[in-house]
């Protein structure tokens, strides 16, 4: 019987998957003669996981005799194979005495089925090299999809090597959470949030930071400041050492960078943009780009990704240890379109790319920042305060997120004054409503912004969090 351990050269000038028969039939004569062998072994190799068909029902039979709590014999696997049509004629019972015969040392029964394992993953790996070739060579083919389909079947493949991913017992999880919660408590006995700054006291003091693993939709109407937002929160994670990765799909690099430049300094924004800098002004910005190239900030400006596109680019740069946060601008530009179905609908689409940012900050254990337009039916109430009900496209975007955000400006929609703040000039000031919170509470909370809107700043005197459920306005 051929024994083959590596890929080796066919007479037709094609590749032998590797594969071991013969270690084959000494695992399954181990489990025949040795049955409480089998726990440690089927948790680690499948029955798709044997190269020989006929090795592969034999070992399927007894799994599911382990499975159903029946003994397991030579007498009960040539049974259980015969009900289910393998024999009589494919596997004669000579055959399986022969195969228990077979058998080597007890001792190395799970070392033997984790070789099984690894040619089973050699070979899955010449199935994908060969589609992802196949896939390349079609011009038709886009190569975005193609690198999403690489990088998800390395990642089942990873998933295989590693044994397969388990539930762990709950004490696990209790031994991790506790050990969370003590990192908590010592970051609040030094006065620090559990987690990455927002760059507003009140806003840290509401949400603990941003976590690891969060979705956080910031929404609002078109000329906001959503941006400039997002960038204050980018700034102040990165000037604590956090990697930030942002996908710009609105706006160039250049531009972004504009802002944050603003951002550090007192310069004039009209100034600045129309060239009419002073010596000082010139100073100023110098030193504003050198403390901005010193952060741990990268851009990525590419106006048609897809949400695959992001998954792929954030997960190399995490294992640079380039990506602590994620920031996209915005959800509703992202490339949602889904070849292999054609029919779905806008909403579905919009909720296929939220359910994606989730399970993008889920695995990479990073907070997203999403940006989300609101649909106009803020325009037409009479307070123009967002709601829930105004996430624009799809409910899937509230259901997915962690945490939901509304950014209002009263003082864009002409409102002079704000009556919760004791009737303060509503001018320069922006209002966050946390609509959504899942693990704490929601609420409103004031801050200061420049003309420009490039500098935000805390409101004056802290404001305590609203303790509601609902995102009522001021």
């Amino acid at each position: 019987m051929q024994q083959t351990t590596y890929a080796q050269i066919d007479y037709a000038g094609g590749i032998v998957p590797p594969h071991d028969t013969e270690l084959e039939r000494v695992v399954l004569g181990a489990l025949l003669v040795e049955p409480h062998q089998i726990p440690s072994v089927v948790k680690i190799l499948a029955p798709e996981m044997f190269y020989a068909p006929k090795h592969e029902a034999i070992y399927r039979s007894i799994v599911e005799l382990y499975d159903a709590g029946e003994p397991i014999d030579l007498y009960a696997v040539g049974r259980r194979l015969q009900l289910s049509g393998v024999m009589p004629g494919k596997i004669t019972p000579a055959e399986l005495t022969e195969i228990a015969t077979t058998a080597g040392s007890a001792s190395h029964t799970e070392t033997h089925a984790r070789t099984l394992v690894e040619k089973h993953v050699g070979r899955r790996m010449l199935e994908v090299g060969r589609e992802i070739t196949a896939r390349t060579s079609d011009t038709r083919a886009d190569i975005d999809e193609v690198i999403g389909y690489a990088t998800g079947e390395l990642e089942k493949i990873g998933t295989l090597f590693a044994g397969g991913r388990m539930g762990d017992h709950i004490k696990t999880y209790t031994a991790q959470a506790l050990r969370e919660a003590e990192r908590r408590a010592a970051k609040a006995d030094q006065g620090e949030v559990t987690g990455i700054t927002t760059g507003l006291k009140d806003l840290d003091r509401a949400t603990g930071g941003w976590q690891g693993s969060q979705l956080i939709v910031l929404a609002a109407r078109p000329a906001m400041g959503k941006t400039a937002l997002m960038l204050h929160f980018a700034k102040a994670a990165a000037s604590t050492g956090v990697p930030v990765c942002i996908y710009s799909l609105e706006m160039s690099g250049v531009r972004l960078s504009d802002r944050l430049l603003l951002s550090v300094d007192d310069v004039d924004a009209e100034a600045f943009r129309s060239g009419r800098l002073t010596a000082a002004d010139w100073q100023r910005m110098e030193r504003a780009g050198a403390e901005i190239s010193r952060l741990p900030i990268y851009v990525d400006d590419n106006p048609t990704v897809s949400m695959r596109y992001i998954k792929t680019n954030s997960r190399i740069r995490a294992s640079r240890g380039e990506c602590g946060m994620i920031l996209i601008d915005y959800l509703q530009l992202a490339d949602t379109t889904d070849k292999a179905n054609r029919n779905r609908n806008r909403e579905q689409e919009v909720a296929q790319a939220s359910r994606q940012a989730k399970i993008i900050a889920k695995e990479l254990n990073v907070p997203v920042i999403l940006l989300s337009q609101l649909s106009r039916g803020v325009e037409g109430r009479a307070d123009k305060c967002p709601m829930l009900s105004d996430l624009r496209e799809s409910g899937a975007i509230e259901q997915d997120a962690d945490i939901v955000v509304f950014l209002y400006r009263p003082a864009y929609y002409g409102i002079s004054t704000i009556e919760a703040l004791e009737n303060a000039d509503s001018e320069g000031v922006g209002i966050l409503s946390i609509a959504k919170q899942r693990d704490g509470a929601t609420g409103r909370i004031a801050f200061r912004h420049n003309p420009a809107m490039t500098r935000l700043t805390d409101w004056a005197v802290p404001q305590p969090i609203d303790q509601t459920s609902s995102a009522t306005p001021f």
